[in-house]
C-alpha cells in the first residue's frame, strides 16, 4: 500500500486538532460517545483537509464554557484574513450569543466560512502552480520544436528537399516555430501579472492545456502569416529581410543570415504580441477598400 505524502500544513492542522480533542477528553464524562469515536475513526484514518473539516465541525457539541469561548476567539482571529467586515460580525455575534448553545451555533458558522475560504486558497495555489508548470512546460517545448530541424538532420533535409529544392519549407518551419516560441515566452512572462488578475475561475482557465494549446496554435499561424507579408514585400525596409532566388551549389534556396535573423525576430514577435498581426491585416483590408472603393472584402 502507497503511503500518502502529508502536507506539512495538514500535518500542522492535525497536530493542533489533535491536542484540542485531548483537551476535550480530559474535561468531558464521555457525554457523547457517538461523536468521539467518529472523530477518532477519522483521526486514525488518512489525513485529508476533508476529514480535518469534519473533524472541527464534529468537536463543536463538545465544547462548552471557556474552552468554546477561547476557540470562537482563536479562529475570529483567523477570521481576519476574510476582512475586517467578516471580522467585526464574527465579534459582534458572539457579545449577542450567551448560551453554550447560541455559541456552538456560531463558531459552526465560522468554521464553515474559513474552511471555505482555506479551499479556496488551496483551488487558487493548485492552479497557480499548474500554470506555472504548463506555461514552462510549454515553452521548453517549442524552443526545442524551433531547434529540432538542426537536432535531427533527417528532417533537415526533409525540409530542404520539398519542392524540388525550390521551395522555403525550412524557412516557413522557422517562421511557425518563431511564432510558436513567441506565444508560449508571451505566457511564461505574462502569466504573473494575469494570475494577480485573475478570479479563481479565471486561474482555472489558466492552467487548463486546451487553453494553452489554442495559444501556441495562434502562435503557429501568426508566425506563418507574418512570414508570407514578409515574402509577398508588403512589409519592406532594412528593418525587413530580403527575400532572393539564390541557390547554393545544389540548388537549394538559400537566405543571408540577417535575413533569417530577421524572419526569427518578426515571427517570433507576431507570436508574442497578441495585437501585430491581426492590426497588419486589418491595415491590409482598410488599404484594399480604400484602393477598390467599391468592393467590401469584410462581407
Amino acid at each position: 500500500m502507497v503511503k500518502r505524502k502529508v502536507n506539512k500544513f495538514l500535518e500542522h492542522k492535525y497536530v493542533s486538532i489533535s491536542a484540542a480533542y485531548q483537551q476535550i477528553l480530559n474535561l468531558d464524562n464521555n457525554e457523547n460517545a457517538t461523536i468521539s469515536k467518529q472523530i477518532e475513526e477519522l483521526l486514525a484514518g488518512d489525513k485529508t483537509w476533508m476529514s480535518a473539516d469534519q473533524i472541527e465541525q464534529l468537536m463543536v457539541p463538545l465544547l462548552h464554557g471557556d474552552i468554546l469561548d477561547a476557540t470562537i476567539k482563536n479562529n475570529i482571529f483567523e477570521a481576519e484574513a476574510l476582512g475586517t467586515n467578516v471580522e467585526k460580525y464574527y465579534k459582534s455575534r458572539l457579545v449577542s450569543s450567551e448560551t453554550d448553545n447560541a455559541k456552538q451555533v456560531l463558531l459552526k458558522q465560522l468554521f464553515q466560512h474559513l474552511q471555505s475560504y482555506a479551499i479556496k486558497l488551496r483551488l487558487k495555489q493548485r492552479y497557480i502552480n499548474n500554470a506555472w508548470h504548463l506555461a514552462s512546460y510549454v515553452f521548453i517545448a517549442t524552443f526545442i520544436l524551433f531547434f529540432l530541424p538542426y537536432f535531427f538532420p533527417p528532417l533537415l533535409d526533409y525540409l530542404y528537399h520539398i519542392g524540388e529544392g525550390k521551395g522555403r519549407a525550412i524557412d516557413i518551419f522557422t517562421a511557425v516555430t518563431s511564432g510558436a516560441m513567441g506565444a508560449a515566452f508571451s505566457m511564461l512572462t505574462g502569466l504573473r501579472r494575469r494570475i494577480n488578475k485573475s478570479s479563481l475561475n479565471g486561474l482555472h482557465l489558466l492552467q487548463q492545456k486546451s487553453y494553452v494549446i489554442s495559444k501556441i496554435i495562434t502562435g503557429f499561424g501568426a508566425g506563418l502569416i507574418f512570414f508570407y507579408f514578409l515574402q509577398s514585400g508588403l512589409l519592406s525596409g532594412v528593418a525587413f529581410p530580403e527575400f532572393s532566388n539564390d541557390t547554393d551549389a545544389t540548388g537549394k534556396l538559400i537566405l543571408d543570415v540577417k535575413s533569417i535573423a530577421l524572419i526569427v525576430i518578426w515571427c517570433f514577435l507576431s507570436g508574442f504580441s497578441e495585437k501585430l498581426v491581426p492590426t497588419i491585416l486589418s491595415k491590409t483590408e482598410g488599404q484594399l477598400n480604400t484602393e477598390l472603393p467599391n468592393t467590401d472584402i469584410s462581407k
